[in-house]
């Protein structure tokens, strides 16, 4: 004949008899139970359990990319200039923002590592928002000297032949 436990176990989680905090989690086993923390925390000094900073600890967040600790967990960001990627690890690569948006740029765009750059074509310069291109007046630029130097001779010049003045002809 088996054996009977004359006693048979209570389940002090399932009956609210345990004493665990509220942030705890009760698990039975024979005779007693277990508190234990959800994973992302740590029972602290007082028996409380306490977010564990996985962010103070390198290694979980790939390359150009930032820690960011939350309760019970954490996320990484990947740092301005740089997207994640997909795939089985977490990476952050470099974002080709000339690429992805046409336009930025007044006239040309640069990538760099994780940034871009606007510059500008010969007898233009970069404004202010560092993004729009503006025409440089040479003859303003040389107001000190005789209105007609061979330099804005030369920049009035290739400004009308670049832009194709026959007007001057059919009057000539």
């Amino acid at each position: 004949m088996p054996l009977v436990n004359p006693f048979p176990d209570i389940d002090e989680c399932s009956e609210g008899m345990a004493n665990c905090a509220p942030d705890q989690i009760c698990r039975n086993k024979p005779g007693g139970y277990v508190c234990y923390c959800p994973p992302g925390y740590i029972l602290g000094k007082s028996r409380q359990c306490e977010d564990i900073d996985e962010c103070a600890t390198s290694g979980f967040c790939p390359t150009n990319s930032q820690c960011l600790n939350t309760p019970g967990s954490y996320h990484c960001e990947c740092a301005a200039g740089f997207a994640a990627a997909t795939g089985s690890r977490p990476l952050c690569v470099d974002v080709d923002e000339c690429s992805e948006q046409p336009g930025i740029c007044h006239q040309r765009c640069v990538n760099y590592w994780g940034a871009y750059k606007c510059t500008c074509d010969s007898g233009y310069k970069l404004a202010p928002d560092n993004r729009t291109c503006l025409d440089i007046d040479e003859c303003e630029a040389h107001r000190s000297y005789d209105l007609v130097t061979p330099h804005v001779l030369n920049v009035w010049i290739q400004h009308f032949l670049a832009k194709g003045d026959t007007q001057s002809e059919k009057n000539g």
